[in-house]
């Protein structure tokens, strides 16, 4: 048997014996009401959006260039 085929043999036994231990969890803790969730969301919104803006203008700089290099 290959080498790679007796690691996933029994990375795939292993992960069959402690699936039951994983779903014997008691059921998740609801959050608490009152808990604010604006706090960060709305920064890491903002970041992604900045990001964007800035990859989509660059994106755009390139492309600008390439049309002045085939149409002179």
């Amino acid at each position: 048997m290959k080498l790679i085929n007796k690691y996933s043999l029994i990375l795939f036994i292993g992960c069959l014996f402690f699936a039951n231990s994983v779903l014997a969890g008691g059921p998740p803790i609801p959050p608490d009401p009152g808990v604010p969730i604006d706090g960060g969301l709305t920064l890491l919104i903002a970041a992604g959006a900045g990001y964007g803006i800035k990859k989509l203008r660059k994106h755009q700089q390139q492309k600008a260039g390439k049309d002045e290099e085939i149409n002179p």
